[in-house]
C-alpha cells in the first residue's frame, strides 16, 4: 500500500463519525484508491502524477462523505483548524510547551484571542491539549524513515538496474524524511498565556511577542532570540543554550540567560538578572537592581543606566570586566581583584555603606569601572 494514498484517504474520513457503515465505506474507498494507484504505476505513470490522479478522483467522494454524521469539535480546537495543511487554532489555552528536535520555533502575537499554530510538515509533530496546556512534541523520525523503506515498492525484476533504482528511491525518501523542515510557528493571544516552555535540541528559538509571566526556553545547539516588550513585565525569563548565542530584549522581575559556547546579550529592565557564558562574551545594557554577570574565557560588560542599582557581581577568568554606571552615580563601593591584570575604578569610593555595592574579579584580564 502506498503511504501517501493511505494518508489522503484517512484525512478524507478524519471528521466522520466512525460506525459500521462508515468503516466499511472507508475500507472500500481505501482499497479502490490503492488498486487504482498500483494500476497507474504499472502503466508507467510517475508516483507524483499517480497521486494527483487519485486526489482528483476523490473530489466527488467528499460530498458523499459529508452526508454522514460529523465528529464533534475536539476540546480546545477551533473549527478553523486545517491539520492536513499544518494549521491549527486553539481556544482556552493558557500554557504552551514544546519538545522538538531539529525544528526552529517562532513565537509571535496573535491577532485574536486564540492560539494559532502552523507546521509545513504536519507529520513531524504531535500535540495534545489538557487542562488548558498545549503540548507539542516531535514525532519519531527514525520510525518514519523505516516506514519509508517498508512502503517503497520492491523491484519486480532481479537486475542490477532495478535494484539500484529501488535503493535510490529509498535513499531519497529516507533523506527527505530525516531532513530539517520549516519552523513550528505559534501565534499567541495577548495577556492570555501565563506560561510558556520551549525546548528544541538543535533548532533556534525566536520569540517576538508581548511578555508572558513565566518564560522558559532551552536549545542544545541553537540560538535563542527573545524580544518580550509590551505594557506588562514578565515575572521570570529563563533562556539557555549549549552552543548558541542568547539575545534578550525585554522587561522582567527576574531573568537568567546562559550559554556554554556562545555570546549572551541582554537589554532591558530587570529587578534581578544573571548573565553567564563559558566561552563567549556576556553583555548587559539597561536598568537593574541586582546583577550577576560572568564569563570564563570571554569579556563581561555591563552598561547600567539607573542610579538605584544595589548590587553588581562581575567575574571573568581570562577576559576583561567593564562596568559603566550613570553620570550621577556617587554612592559606590567597589571591591576589585585581578591576578595578572589591571584594576581601575573611576568613581570615588563611598565606603561599605554605599548604596551600590560592586564585586568584580578576573584572573588574567583587566577591570574597568567608570561612569
Amino acid at each position: 500500500m502506498n503511504s501517501t494514498v493511505t494518508r489522503i484517504v484517512d484525512i478524507l474520513f478524519q471528521d466522520t463519525v466512525e460506525n459500521e457503515e462508515t468503516r466499511a465505506l472507508h475500507e472500500e474507498v481505501m482499497n479502490n484508491c490503492q488498486e487504482h494507484y498500483a494500476d497507474l504505476i504499472a502503466r508507467g505513470m510517475g508516483e507524483d502524477e499517480a497521486v494527483g490522479v487519485i486526489v482528483e478522483s476523490l473530489k466527488g467522494m467528499k460530498d458523499v462523505i459529508d452526508e454522514y454524521p460529523r465528529k464533534e469539535k475536539a476540546a480546545g480546537t477551533s473549527a478553523e483548524s486545517d491539520p492536513a495543511q499544518g494549521n491549527w487554532v486553539f481556544s482556552g489555552i493558557d500554557r504552551i510547551r514544546t519538545d522538538l528536535r531539529d525544528q526552529n520555533i517562532e513565537i509571535t502575537n496573535s491577532a485574536d484571542h486564540e492560539v494559532h499554530m502552523h507546521c509545513n510538515d504536519p507529520e513531524r509533530i504531535e500535540y495534545d491539549v489538557q487542562n488548558g496546556c498545549l503540548t507539542v512534541r516531535a514525532t519519531n523520525r527514525m520510525n518514519r524513515a523505516a516506514d519509508a523503506w517498508k512502503t517503497e515498492q520492491k523491484p519486480e525484476e532481479i537486475s542490477l538496474q532495478s535494484i539500484l533504482n529501488f535503493v535510490g528511491r529509498v535513499v531519497k525518501n529516507v533523506s527527505v524524511t530525516l531532513s530539517n523542515c520549516g519552523p513550528l510557528e505559534i501565534a499567541i493571544p495577548k495577556s492570555r498565556i501565563r506560561e510558556i516552555e520551549l525546548n528544541t535540541a538543535s533548532g533556534d528559538i525566536h520569540f517576538e511577542a508581548d511578555p508572558i509571566p513565566k518564560m522558559t526556553m532551552h536549545s542544545a545547539s541553537g540560538d535563542i532570540y527573545i524580544r518580550a516588550e509590551g505594557e506588562k513585565t514578565a515575572d521570570r525569563i529563563s533562556a539557555s543554550t549549549a552552543s548558541g548565542d542568547v539575545k534578550l530584549e525585554g522587561n522582567a522581575a527576574e531573568a537568567e540567560v546562559s550559554s556554554m559556547s556562545g555570546n549572551c546579550t541582554v537589554n532591558g529592565a530587570f529587578d534581578y538578572l544573571k548573565v553567564r557564558s563559558v566561552s563567549g562574551d556576556s553583555e548587559f545594557i539597561g536598568t537593574v537592581n541586582t546583577l550577576t554577570i560572568q564569563s570564563v574565557s570571554g569579556d563581561a560588560e555591563a552598561n547600567i543606566s539607573n542610579r538605584s542599582v544595589e548590587r553588581i557581581e562581575a567575574k571573568s577568568t581570562s577576559g576583561d570586566v567593564e562596568i559603566t554606571l550613570p553620570d550621577d552615580a556617587d554612592s559606590v563601593h567597589a571591591e576589585c581583584s585581578s591576578r595578572s591584570g589591571k584594576c581601575r575604578c573611576g568613581i570615588p569610593d563611598a565606603g561599605s555603606a554605599a548604596a551600590t555595592q560592586i564585586r568584580a574579579g578576573t584572573v588574567s584580564g583587566d577591570i574597568d569601572i567608570s561612569r
